[in-house]
């Protein structure tokens, strides 16, 4: 059915993003930032009412986090993000003793990529079965070494025997241009590309208002498109909504 779907709309190329599309980032971002804010807890505080103030502090990230998705702000860094919150919800106490912290939790953030979803792993490997696929690629706003790390991580992990990525480190992420110089490069149509990714604007709005027809947006946190209707998407456009990659699997 699936294969039956790309061979019905001309889909020959799909691009994905990777950070929670591909990747659980979300999963390995709260992990690290839950021990620093801990840490810090423990640290400054001596562990009272640390229950509370942990979630303090998750929900002021939270918070931070929601805007930033929708509106496709680039995230900033781990230890900047995990230090801007704790200062913005207890400022005036934060001091030498959190560069300890920080170091202690995030040094080797970077170094290692998050888990793949079993969805996207037999999806991946699906794609590679079909004749009609030529082009899979990934489409993100990670720094470049770490976009590596997670290419490489991919590819020893799934059947795909290639996987060229491309980062992009604009502050408004993956804008027409900056999608229009992928294409390009890899000799493709926008119109023969589907788009698959989380984050409704630097995903699916961006990548559209790039001439791309078809897009699936993996929408894990239950919002709607007339969610977005500052971003409204082109007559032509034709977008698919699921709630993971394994609904993909089910089409």
């Amino acid at each position: 059915m699936l294969e039956k779907l790309f061979a019905n709309n001309n889909i020959s190329s799909i691009g994905f993003d990777l950070d929670n599309t591909l990747l659980d980032t979300d999963s390995y971002y709260i992990k690290v930032k839950d021990a620093v804010f801990k840490d810090f807890v423990d640290t400054y505080f001596d562990g009272e009412d640390s229950e509370a103030m942990i979630k303090k502090l998750g929900n002021t990230a939270s918070a931070r986090y929601k805007y930033r998705h929708k509106h496709g702000l680039k995230p900033p860094l781990i230890p900047d993000e995990c230090y801007t919150t704790i200062s913005e919800t207890f400022p005036d106490i934060v001091d030498d003793r959190m560069d300890a912290i920080l170091e202690a939790h995030t040094k080797d953030f970077y170094d290692k990529s998050p888990d793949l979803y079993p969805g996207a792993i037999k999806f991946l490997d699906l794609l590679t079965e079909m004749d009609n696929v030529k082009h899979i690629f990934g489409a993100t706003d990670a720094q470049d070494d770490w976009s590596r790390i997670k290419a490489e991580y991919i590819l020893a992990n799934t059947k795909l025997g290639k996987f060229p990525y491309f980062s992009t480190d604009l502050k408004v992420r993956k804008n027409p241009e900056w999608w229009l110089s992928i294409f390009s490069n890899l000799n493709i149509k926008p119109e023969d590309i589907l788009i698959i990714g989380d984050n409704y604007y630097a995903d699916v709005y961006s990548s559209l208002l790039a001439g791309v027809k078809h897009a699936i947006w993996v929408n894990r946190h239950g919002g709607r498109i007339e969610d977005f209707n500052e971003y409204p998407l082109p007559k032509y456009a034709e977008v698919l909504v699921v709630g993971s990659i394994d609904e993909i699997l089910k089409l």
